[in-house]
């Protein structure tokens, strides 16, 4: 059996969201801890797991730590597929972090600050 480790977990608009060290995504709702939605489309993509998530609209907006294949994900907060991955292909191995006025996606990689759709 493979170990696991969760990542911090973010509650946005009341769903809980959940990613761990095996690129497992969960969603639950966390008054009742119903699982809304369980996907492996990270695993299945080869991508690394985000350490941190925003929302805006249907899209949850994921960062990963420093590596090659991290980036920013666009996830289905409905569904948990994968919708594309951002990586400014700098190699610069700081962690991504995400932020959101609510209506746009900025992604801050190293020195380097990124608007990405919303």
């Amino acid at each position: 059996e493979q170990f696991t480790t969760f990542r911090e977990p973010t509650i946005l608009d009341d769903v809980l969201y959940i990613a761990d060290s095996g690129r497992t995504l969960r969603a639950v709702e966390p008054r009742t801890g119903k699982k809304v939605w369980q996907s492996t489309a990270l695993q299945d993509a080869g991508a690394q797991v985000p350490r941190q998530f925003v929302r805006v609209g249907s899209t949850l907006y994921g960062a990963t730590d420093l590596d090659k294949q991290g980036g920013v994900h666009a996830i289905d907060a409905k569904t948990g597929a994968l919708r594309w991955t951002f990586n400014d292909e700098s190699g610069d191995f700081h962690s991504w972090l995400v932020a959101t006025d609510g209506k746009r996606v900025f992604a801050l990689h190293g020195k380097k600050l990124h608007a990405l759709p919303g």
